[in-house]
């Protein structure tokens, strides 16, 4: 078992999950850890955990900061809406003005958001910036809205093999055009699933700073 944990099992491991704020128990559901290795306290999977630990990290005092997650879902999403006064959640339904507000939740084009330039301190999003169709405006939008000094902590999946990022898809006229296969992940308000769009490869911090002016750190 890696450093810090004690294996309990052939598919649990007991450790600290930065979600519980404290030490608990991790099951493996599959062999897709990055999914399917889920903490039995919170119900998060890594990916989840990794993004809430470094948002703790870099920005301790997050309970008292302006934050807008993206698309949120989950066990750190929970914790962000529970704990944080200044918490903002958004989804995107074509079918509402942007801005307006759904159950509680913002309707927001990532593309165009409504929030004012130098507005926000922390924009958080879990495995969305593969679902965008224009992810170099969007980014762009993100640098917008953040105040001199905020950030944007993100996951998203990053490809070994591949050096330059690529689209899957772009807009067409009046429709969707696919360059490559269609392949799609689960939605939390779509059944269908959200279409990918995008493969981000290693080249993903230069494309970013390119396009929005911000540096990336990626922690592993």
């Amino acid at each position: 078992a890696p450093r810090g944990l004690r294996l309990m099992g052939a598919q649990e491991w007991a450790g600290y999950c930065p979600i519980c704020d404290g030490i608990s128990t991790f099951h493996a559901y599959g062999t897709w850890y990055r999914d399917e290795l889920v903490c039995l306290g919170c119900g998060s999977v890594p990916r989840q955990r990794a993004l809430f630990l470094v948002l703790a990290t870099l920005r301790p005092d997050w309970r008292s900061l302006r934050i807008w997650e993206v698309a949120p879902a989950g066990a750190a999403s929970d914790k962000l809406r529970r704990e944080c006064a200044r918490y903002m959640a958004s989804h995107f339904w074509p079918d509402v003005t942007p801005g307006q507000l759904v159950d509680g939740v913002r309707c927001e084009d990532l593309e165009r958001p409504t929030f004012d330039s130098d507005s926000i301190d922390v924009v958080v999003s879990s495995d969305v910036f593969e679902h965008v169709l224009d992810v170099d405006a969007a980014l762009a939008q993100v640098a917008r809205v953040l105040v001199p000094g905020g950030i944007h902590v993100w996951t998203t999946p990053r490809y070994r093999d591949l050096a330059v990022s690529r689209p899957r898809a772009q807009r067409g006229a009046g429709a969707v055009e696919y360059l490559l296969p269609a392949e799609y992940h689960g939605d939390p308000v779509n059944p269908e699933g959200a279409l990918v769009t995008f493969d981000w490869g290693l080249d993903l911090a230069d494309r970013v700073h390119a396009v929005s002016g911000m540096f990336t750190t990626s922690f592993h």
